[in-house]
């Protein structure tokens, strides 16, 4: 049922129909993405696959935060880093949440396993709030030439 004023179909601004494709893209993607897990379930999986979301999502935290601390260890962008953390810690909070059923056998152990997850990566958090405070550029790492420049101007000042 198209919507027309005046015998004319109204117009949308820019804004209005960049959403409308951005969620349009989102949707797309979202479903090929869901696909995608539905074909790593075992074939009489359709009913409650939630034990193998919950390995899906918990292998997706764990290699969100192997690329987060790869990425610290080699100063890229750490604002980057800190937003792989928080969707680490989001995707395990998600996955302690479905764990503390009340029919999960495992749960104690299961717990444990994410409580220390977390707290291993709440404390690669705290190293990175402190990169906040500086002034980082991306297109040169904070130390960069620092010892080049401290050696080149020490060595300036001397005379023999």
């Amino acid at each position: 049922m198209d919507v027309e004023v005046d015998g004319e179909p109204p117009e949308l601004s820019s804004g209005f129909a960049d959403a409308v494709e951005w969620f349009g893209n989102r949707y797309e993607r979202c479903s090929q993405r869901a696909q995608t897990v539905k074909g790593w379930l075992p074939e009489g999986a359709t009913h409650e696959p939630s034990a193998y979301m919950d390995q899906v999502l918990f292998e997706r935290a764990l290699a969100l935060s192997r690329n987060a601390a790869r990425k610290e260890i080699l100063d890229q962008n750490p604002w980057d880093c800190e937003v792989m953390y928080q969707d680490s810690l989001w995707l395990l909070y998600t996955v302690r949440d479905d764990l503390e059923a009340p029919s999960n056998g495992y749960m104690e152990e299961d717990r444990s396993t994410i409580d220390t997850c977390t707290q291993l990566f709440h404390l690669w958090g705290v190293g990175l709030s402190s990169c906040r405070d500086y002034p980082y550029q991306a297109a040169s790492p904070p130390l960069q030439g620092a010892r080049r420049d401290a050696g080149s101007s020490s060595s300036q000042g001397r005379t023999s």
